[in-house]
């Protein structure tokens, strides 16, 4: 169970969650050009992804 929830969190909560931060931070600042706001949010879910998706190296002799 608390790894269908970690998924989920993985999943959709944190890349939503930090798209949303990314939205106020750049209406905070009033960037006159959406290309800052689409460059961060392509950071953050980039990173998410590279963190939360990998594979991890299978371990020798264990099927």
């Amino acid at each position: 169970m608390i790894a269908k929830i970690e998924k989920f969190l993985r999943t959709y909560v944190i890349p939503i969650g930090a798209t949303v931060l990314a939205y106020l931070y750049w209406q905070q600042h009033k960037c006159q050009s959406a290309w800052w706001w689409l460059v961060l949010v392509g950071a953050i879910l980039a990173l998410h992804y590279f963190f939360y998706f990998r594979k991890k190296p299978a371990r020798e002799g264990i099927n």
